[in-house]
């Protein structure tokens, strides 16, 4: 029999009430949760088989309370892999990293991506900056990428991807919409893309 979740700590009540144990069963069979001690605080993946691999232990047990924030939260499950957001300042940018559901293995990282904040919705590709600031469009199953143009001017925020607005996926016609400029004179942009274009 393996051995029981560990989600408890006598001394601290605090850690109790700032952390949830409860466990979401993927598509795969695997499970993910948290687990904590009064010592530690990490996040478990346990595979179909039963192993358990611990994928996250950065959150220090005296910032249990920002755990939400600083530690690894599901944003997308793909068909191999899980999409993670983790280490969001205050008023500032997150990090994204892609873990193989089946080995727990860190398969990439990512700075903030754009997506929809709002509604928090994640398809089977993200978009992200690129180095020379363009945009890079990745299907996560397929590792499939492909640049898309923008004009970087537009984008002079310092978390640039906060300029978008909302994303709408209809019959394959991605539309991101994104403002630049403050106050009066901010201006309202959208770009279309065909993703038949762009298969996965």
């Amino acid at each position: 029999m393996g051995q029981k979740k560990i989600c408890h700590c006598d001394a601290d009540s605090l850690i109790d009430e700032s952390l949830n144990c409860e466990t979401k069963v993927l598509k795969n069979g695997a499970s993910l949760y948290w687990q904590f001690s009064c010592d530690r605080i990490w996040l478990t993946l346990q595979t179909a088989s039963g192993k358990k691999l611990v994928i996250d232990s950065v959150v220090d047990k005296n910032l249990a309370g920002l755990t939400y924030r600083l530690g690894y939260h599901l944003a997308h499950e793909y068909k191999n892999s899980l999409l993670f957001r983790y280490g969001c300042s205050a008023s500032g940018p997150c990090r994204f990293a892609l873990i193989n559901s089946n080995s727990g293995k860190k398969l990439a990282e990512f700075n903030e991506l754009v997506y929809d904040h709002e509604k928090d919705t994640f398809y089977d590709f993200i978009i992200y900056f690129s180095a020379d600031d363009q945009l890079t469009l990745r299907y996560i199953d397929t590792g499939k990428k492909y640049r898309l143009k923008v004009n970087a001017s537009e984008f002079s925020e310092l978390i640039r991807e906060y300029q978008f607005d909302k994303i709408e996926l209809q019959n394959n016609l991605l539309t991101l919409h994104y403002h630049s400029g403050e106050g009066q004179e901010m201006k309202h942009h959208q770009i279309h893309i065909d993703l038949t274009k762009y298969p996965s």
